[in-house]
């Protein structure tokens, strides 16, 4: 049963980050196919402004996987790790899960957190959609380009803030299995 379970588990994360993939390319294929369209006439560039929103969708629809792999992560390592390894008598059941847990926490300097791992996806949802709000801005007439101007910095700011805070959990749970595999 909690081989079972385990292979069940498994699928779900593969699936979900099948899914974290597909939203990233999703992501840089509407990215490219708005920025063209803007740039094909002066006249559209306020398109740009979807960018920001758009974005903002995908990458917060990307971190809702991120935790969602994780919490699984965390379930099989705390709840279903010690059955499996009871049922099978197996001393290296999950051996694989155990050896990319101390990979990760092995890691020092820029290998370690947020430059090599998290940085890269929160900038790919973020630095086109930051440089055409930025430019837009030296465009920017009326009201309402004035408001949609400021629903993409908000985007902006929410994709900032959800991925941060996403990868953060993260991260500190490596530095806690550090810390209690020294003691």
């Amino acid at each position: 049963m909690a081989i079972a379970e385990f292979n069940a588990l498994r699928t779900e994360i593969a699936g979900r980050s099948s899914a974290q993939h597909g939203l990233l390319n999703l992501s840089l294929v509407a990215t490219a196919a708005i920025g063209t369209i803007a740039f094909s006439d002066p006249a559209r560039r306020p398109v740009l402004l979807v960018l920001a929103v758009l974005s903002c969708i995908f990458s917060l629809l990307y971190f809702d996987h991120h935790a969602a792999i994780a919490t699984i992560g965390k379930y099989i390592k705390n709840e279903l790790a010690p059955d499996l390894r009871e049922c099978t008598a197996w001393r290296r059941a999950l051996w694989r899960e155990e050896f990319v847990r101390v990979e990760a926490s092995a890691r020092t300097g820029l290998a370690k957190g947020m430059i090599r791992f998290d940085l890269p996806i929160i900038l790919a949802f973020l630095v086109v959609p930051v440089l055409s709000t930025v430019y837009l801005a030296s465009l920017a007439s009326g009201f309402w380009f004035w408001a949609a101007w400021s629903v993409g910095v908000l985007a902006e700011a929410l994709t900032v803030v959800v991925g941060v805070s996403a990868t953060r959990g993260w991260r500190s749970e490596i530095d806690e299995q550090v810390r209690s595999a020294d003691v």
